[in-house]
């Protein structure tokens, strides 16, 4: 499993976002319930991805350079009245998975959280039935991200040491009106 953790406000992950869609063949899969096995995905975000996405920030990359089957979906509750599907990352894909975790209030103050890109260590392929490490093509898919990411980033120096942060969290930060947990 590889994964790597950088902070963002809103206003920076909007631009990492568009800049990841920007990428040839590359689109986000909504890691939300679903009533159907159709997920949604954007390959643009306009206002109404952004408002879904905001509500639940949790999104996988999907791309034609890495991803080779589809994306499989799990059903939960099966043989009840209201099953409901869920993307399984680590089946299918293989998909890269993207927290950008909400903002929030706290003492009356705004913390900014950790985001997360990374993916599994082994996926399923659904066509052979057999566990599989990450391709190549993943990897370096993957880095290709990070890449693209951290054109909005900064490096700076925390207490734990260094972590890329985009350039509007930085403001926040500099001006107290943000804090990290």
């Amino acid at each position: 499993m590889a994964q790597w953790d950088f902070l963002l406000s809103w206003e920076d992950v909007w631009l990492v976002l568009d800049l990841i869609v920007s990428r040839p063949g590359t689109e986000l899969v909504h890691d939300l319930w679903y009533k159907t096995r159709t997920f949604n995905c954007y390959s643009v975000l306009n206002k109404e991805a952004r408002d879904v996405i905001k509500a639940r920030p949790s999104l996988y990359v999907r791309a034609d350079d890495f991803s080779n089957l589809p994306v499989d979906m799990h059903a939960v509750g099966e043989g009840t009245p209201e099953v409901l599907y869920l993307v399984q990352s680590n089946f299918g894909g293989p998909l890269i998975q993207l927290s950008v975790r909400a903002e929030y209030r706290s003492k009356g103050q705004t913390v900014i959280p950790p985001r997360m890109l990374s993916y599994s260590g082994e996926y399923m392929n659904t066509i052979s039935g057999e566990w599989e490490k990450p391709s190549s093509e993943l990897k370096a898919a993957f880095k290709d991200i990070q890449r693209i990411m951290k054109q909005v980033m900064q490096r700076c120096k925390g207490q734990g040491g260094f972590a890329r942060v985009g350039q509007n969290a930085i403001r926040l930060l500099k001006d107290r009106r943000a804090t990290t947990n």
